[in-house]
C-alpha cells in the first residue's frame, strides 16, 4: 500500500489550477504521510476499518487533531495546522479506488467535518498572527465615525446596532448568530435577553478559557435591539424577519459583512480583528490594569495582546 499511496501523492493536482503539484509539495506531503504513519505504520487501512467502531474511529481521527506524533512539543498543539493532514487524508482515498470503495457515509462525513473545524480555526490563528501592516483605523475615528453613523437615518439597523456593539463588547466574530428572546435560554447558543438587556455568549472560540460570558449593553443600544425584536426579528443581525427560516448572514459569520458595510459606509474595508487592534492600540499608554481588564473584556489575554495586536497607527 505504500507504493499506491506515495504514487497517488505524486498524482495530486493542484486544486485551483489543475496542474501538477511542486515537487516541494509532494515532498512535504510524503513527510505528512510518514507523520500519520506514526499513528499506525497501515493508517488508512487501519482508519477505514475502524469506520463501524465510531468511537475508535473517531479517536483516530482526533490523534490526527492532536498531532501525537510530535514528541515533546516546547508549546501547545494547536490543531489549526492539522488541516492539511485531514485535506491530504480525504484526497489520497479519493485517488485509490480500493480506499475509496470502503468509505462509508459515516467516514466522509467525519473527515469533511475536521476539514472544516481545522480550517475555521486555521483561518482564527492567521487573524491572530503578527503582521506589519500599519494600523487601518485609529479608536477615535471609529467612534466619532459610528456616532455619525448611529445618528444617520439613512444607515439600516444591522449596521447600527453591529458597529455600537463593537464600541462596548470589543469581542471576535460573535454577533452574527445572537437569538433574540424576552427570557434566558440553556447555555450553549448565543442570546440576547430583551428584559434584562443582556447579551449571553455561550458558545466562542476561547470558552474553554474563559466559559460562558453576559455582557450588559448600553440603554442605547438596547432600544433598538428592542425596535428589532419588536418588529420580529429572530435575530440580532440577520437579513429579514422570517421567523421560519434561517435568515443570516453568512450562515452567522459576519467577516464579509463586515467588509461590505465597512466600505459603504467608511470608505475603507476593515474587519473585526482591525478594530479589536484598534481598541488595544488606543490603550498603549494606559496602565497594566487597565489593559488587563480589556483583555479581559476581549476575552483574550494581556500577553496576547501585546505580542498580536499593537500597531503602529495609520499616518
Amino acid at each position: 500500500m505504500d507504493a499506491t499511496i506515495l504514487n497517488a501523492i505524486s498524482n495530486i493536482k493542484n486544486r485551483k489550477t489543475g496542474n501538477s503539484i511542486t515537487d516541494t509539495t509532494k515532498t512535504n506531503y510524503k513527510n505528512m504521510y510518514n507523520s500519520l504513519k506514526k499513528i499506525d505504520n497501515n493508517f488508512f487501512t487501519k482508519l477505514l476499518e475502524l469506520q463501524d467502531n465510531k468511537k475508535e474511529f473517531n479517536k483516530m481521527l482526533k490523534k490526527v487533531a492532536d498531532q501525537v506524533w510530535i514528541e515533546n512539543p516546547q508549546k501547545k498543539i494547536n490543531r489549526a495546522r492539522s488541516k492539511g493532514y485531514f485535506l491530504l487524508i480525504s484526497q489520497i482515498i479519493s485517488l485509490i479506488p480500493e480506499l475509496k470503495e470502503k468509505l462509508t457515509d459515516y467516514g466522509n462525513t467525519r473527515i469533511r467535518d475536521y476539514v472544516k473545524e481545522t480550517f475555521k480555526e486555521q483561518q482564527e490563528l492567521q487573524d491572530d498572527k503578527v503582521d506589519f501592516e500599519n494600523l487601518k483605523i485609529k479608536w477615535s475615528d471609529y467612534i466619532k465615525k459610528v456616532k455619525e453613523i448611529t445618528d444617520d437615518d439613512n444607515v439600516d439597523l444591522n449596521d447600527k446596532i453591529l458597529f455600537n456593539l463593537y464600541r462596548f463588547i470589543p469581542i471576535r466574530d460573535n454577533f452574527g448568530k445572537v437569538l433574540l428572546t424576552d427570557k434566558n435560554l440553556d447555555d450553549d447558543i448565543n442570546f440576547y435577553n430583551v428584559k434584562t438587556k443582556i447579551f449571553h455568549l455561550n458558545n466562542y472560540k476561547t470558552k474553554s478559557n474563559y466559559g460562558s460570558k453576559q455582557f450588559k449593553v448600553p440603554d442605547f443600544i438596547a432600544e433598538m435591539i428592542k425596535t428589532r425584536y419588536d418588529d420580529g426579528f429572530k435575530y440580532m443581525i440577520s437579513k429579514d424577519k422570517d421567523k421560519d427560516k434561517e435568515t443570516l448572514y453568512g450562515n452567522g459569520v459576519l467577516k464579509q459583512y463586515i467588509q461590505r458595510a465597512t466600505k459603504k459606509l467608511f470608505g475603507f474595508s476593515f474587519g473585526v480583528n482591525d478594530i479589536r487592534k484598534s481598541i488595544i492600540n488606543s490603550y498603549e499608554n494606559k496602565s497594566i490594569k487597565s489593559k488587563r481588564e480589556l483583555a479581559d473584556r476581549m476575552l483574550n489575554s494581556y500577553n496576547t495582546q501585546q505580542g498580536v495586536y499593537i500597531r503602529n497607527e495609520r499616518n
